[in-house]
C-alpha cells in the first residue's frame, strides 16, 4: 500500500495509520487460520500460534478484535480524509469478506480430501491470499487518487503477485526448511490438494495416482503416509511444474508493470 501510493504522492507517512489496518486484517486471519478447527497449526514462523500460547478461546477473541479494529481504524481515517479513503476501506472490507479471503477459506474447507481441478485451485488462491496481497496493492492508489486505468493495472499485477506467492507456500510444503517455520507436510496432513500433488495426481502412474488419491480422504495420515505423497508429487514433476506456473506469473506480472514506464 505504501509502495503504489508513494507512486503518486510523496507524503506516504500520512496513511500509515490506514495500511495499518491491512495488517491487523491480515494477522487476525493468521490467528484464526491456525486454530484446530481450521488449520490446527501449532508453529507459525517456527514460534508456538497464538491458540498454543494464550488457549482457543483468547486466539477467537484476539482475531475478532483485530478484525473490528481495523474496521474501526479505516472509518475513523475515512471521515478525515473523506471519499478516496472510504474507497479505499470498502475495498479492504470486500477483499476480507465471502467475495475475499472468507470465500476462498470456504472453498478451501469443503474441498479438503477432495480431488479438484487447477482452475478451481486458482480460484481458491486468489481469493483466499491473493485478494488481500491484491487489495494492498490497490487500496494504495485508490488514496493516492490514482487514474483508474493505473488501478486496473496494478490489481492486474496484483492477481499475479497473490497467485505466485501462493504457488511458493505451497511448494513449501514439499521440502524441509526450517527457517520457513512451516512443518513439511502440512497441507497434505490436512488433506490439502495443492498444485504440485495435482499435476502429480494427473500426470503420474493412473493405479498410484487413485492410492494417493484414496489416502487424501482418510482423516488421519500416518508419517509413513504423507512422505509417500510428497514423493509422488516429486517424483511426477509436481514440483519442477507448480515452479514454472510461479516463473510465468512473475514474468506476467513485470509485464504488466513495465506499462508504467
Amino acid at each position: 500500500m505504501l509502495l503504489t501510493y508513494n507512486m503518486y504522492k510523496n507524503n506516504w507517512k500520512d496513511i500509515i495509520e490506514f495500511s495499518a489496518a491491512i495488517e491487523m486484517i491480515h494477522t487476525y486471519s493468521l490467528i484464526h487460520d491456525d486454530l484446530p478447527c481450521m488449520d490446527n497449526d501449532d508453529l507459525r514462523r517456527g514460534k508456538p500460534t497464538n491458540h498454543k500460547v494464550y488457549g482457543e478461546d483468547i486466539a477467537v477473541l484476539a482475531g475478532d478484535t483485530l478484525l473490528n479494529e481495523a474496521m474501526n481504524l479505516m472509518m475513523k481515517f475515512s471521515l478525515k480524509y473523506g471519499k478516496e479513503a472510504l474507497m479505499a476501506a470498502q475495498k479492504i472490507a470486500e477483499a476480507s469478506g465471502p467475495e475475499g479471503m472468507i470465500g476462498g477459506q470456504i472453498v478451501d474447507i469443503i474441498n479438503e480430501g477432495k480431488k479438484i481441478s487447477e482452475e478451481e485451485l486458482k480460484y481458491m488462491h486468489m481469493k483466499k491470499t491473493g485478494a488481500l496481497i491484491n487489495v494492498s496493492i490497490i487500496s494504495g492508489a485508490i488514496l493516492a487518487n490514482a487514474p483508474k486505468e493505473d488501478i486496473n493495472l496494478l490489481e492486474k499485477f496484483g492477481e499475479k503477485l497473490g497467485l505466485a506467492f501462493q504457488i511458493k507456500d505451497d511448494i513449501f510444503d514439499y521440502y524441509e526448511d526450517t527457517s520457513i517455520g512451516k512443518p513439511t507436510g502440512n497441507d497434505i496432513r490436512e488433506g490439502k490438494v495443492t498444485l504440485p500433488l495435482l499435476y502429480a495426481l494427473q500426470h503420474g502412474n493412473k493405479d498410484e495416482a487413485a492410492f494417493m488419491s484414496e489416502l487424501l480422504k482418510k482423516n488421519v495420515l500416518s508419517a509413513d503416509e504423507v512422505n509417500s505423497l510428497i514423493m509422488f508429487a516429486r517424483g511426477n514433476g509436481g514440483i519442477q511444474y507448480a515452479e514454472n506456473v510461479m516463473e510465468r506469473l512473475r514474468s506476467e506480472g513485470y509485464e504488466v508493470l513495465s506499462s508504467f514506464g
